[in-house]
């Protein structure tokens, strides 16, 4: 129940993304510094399962998650498709973030789509319980839902083409429209959405550019949405290593 568009240019990359979750589970510990293996990172805190649904290293090394709700699997256990951000976070390329997925045993862990992000590239893996392939969508969007999942899907991207479509504005605001905007005719379907069991928790924006990380996050409260201050990481990685 997740919705993520991006965007690839000169400046870099621009990524947004709406976590969607059950009104039962915990409230996130907004985004903080973390450090893996000497490597500074900073991500949101899902404090039921300890994981988080997305990255951003020093490197300019994004991993961002969502759950793939269009395939099942039998288990009695599984871990946290959270850790997967986590474990992916001291990598300084994409070549070893990829290696790392490919030595997982991914039988562990429910199905998913992970992508992995810098300011040049990005690629999406999809996990359905028995084989982890690229995903190609057609749009720089994707979008799950739990709840009437192929209807929320087509309206979320009609939405996202009617929103990059439209005159005025630069693309940056018209992304951040598109994330914000709730449905008029049922309040599921919207990128900003809400559910009598879910609802959208919060907002995470990301632009990585060759000096820095610009991480911003708004957590979306029923009385009133709370922005945090956004947080900067510096950024070491050269551009010819960016791809590899």
């Amino acid at each position: 129940m997740c919705t993520a568009s991006w965007n690839i240019d000169k400046e870099g990359l621009r990524l947004f993304f709406n976590r969607d979750e059950q009104r039962t589970r915990s409230a996130a510990v907004p985004p903080r510094f973390f450090e893996s293996e000497g490597v500074r990172y900073v991500a949101p805190i899902d404090p039921d399962g300890g994981g988080t649904w997305i990255s951003v290293n020093e490197f300019g090394q994004v991993a961002y998650l969502l759950n793939n709700y269009s395939k099942t699997t039998e288990g009695e256990r599984f871990k946290s498709r959270g850790e997967l951000p986590i474990k992916l976070a001291a990598c300084s390329q994409r070549s070893e973030a990829l290696g790392i997925i490919c030595s997982l045993k991914l039988t562990d862990y429910r199905p998913f789509f992970l992508g992995l992000a810098n300011r040049e590239s990005l690629e999406i893996f999809g996990w359905d319980g028995c084989n982890l392939e690229s995903i190609h969508p057609d749009l720089p969007v994707i979008t799950t839902s739990s709840f009437r999942s192929d209807e929320v899907q087509k309206y979320r991207k009609d939405r996202y083409r009617y929103w990059m479509g439209s005159a005025g504005g630069n693309s940056t605001e018209k992304q951040r429209r598109f994330h914000f905007e709730t449905s008029d005719s049922d309040s599921a379907f919207g990128p900003m959405m809400y559910r009598p069991d879910a609802r959208t928790q919060s907002v995470t924006w990301l632009d990585v550019s060759s000096e820095s990380v610009v991480l911003s996050y708004q957590e979306i409260l029923e009385e009133k949405s709370k922005l945090e201050e956004p947080i900067v990481l510096n950024c070491k990685i050269r551009k010819e290593s960016l791809a590899r």
